[in-house]
């Protein structure tokens, strides 16, 4: 029996075996599953004040779930969200991460979800940055809900301030006219 010399074979066929290792290489990623980066879900939900409350006196109290959807998704509420949470992200990818719903209609007329409920659902790669993202996100909207409310009430606040006004130079008018007196005619107008 001959003695096999190994070393010389490798010699000769070294090429063979470097693509045989290549061709095992690229099977072998092509044929793997791919890895999906794991998602976290964190869920929060913002309620708004039921109709009847939302019209007590001339000035309106509240904001609409409508408009709560609306701020929610604004970019200023998502940028701010984002810089809170320390993710060093665009306003488009941020977008990506957070969804929000309301009650909304269907094409048959069934309404979907809770009435007067937004709903928010951050997805992020880890879970600390989901917990991160959506308590920020809260805390974003929150701000931005209340700027818009102040703003909503400065609003109101100079229209009734311009009604008084009118009211005003209506009865100092009348006063000369008539005869009677501011303070009776503004007790006749309080009543």
């Amino acid at each position: 029996m001959e003695l096999i010399d190994y070393r010389g074979a490798l010699g000769r066929g070294w090429r063979l075996l470097v693509v045989l290792g290549l061709v095992g290489l690229v099977a072998g990623f092509l044929l793997a599953p791919a890895k999906k980066a794991p998602s976290w879900v964190s869920d929060s939900s913002v309620g708004a004040l039921p109709a009847d409350a939302t019209s007590a006196g001339p000035l309106t109290l509240g904001i609409s779930s409508d408009q709560i959807l609306f701020y929610a998704g604004t970019d200023e509420v998502i940028a701010d969200a984002g810089k809170g949470a320390k993710i060093n992200e665009g306003v488009p990818e941020l977008r990506a991460m957070i969804t929000v719903s309301g009650p909304g209609t269907t094409s048959s007329g069934t309404t979907t979800g809770q009435a007067g409920v937004v709903q928010g659902q951050v997805k992020a790669p880890t879970e600390a940055e989901s917990v991160s993202l959506n308590n920020q996100f809260d805390l974003a909207l929150k701000a931005g809900i209340a700027r818009a409310a102040v703003n909503q009430l400065q609003a109101q606040l100079a229209e009734v301030g311009a009604s008084i006004a009118a009211i005003q130079y209506e009865l100092s008018g009348l006063t000369n006219q008539t005869g009677a007196t501011a303070t009776t005619l503004e007790s006749e107008v309080t009543a």
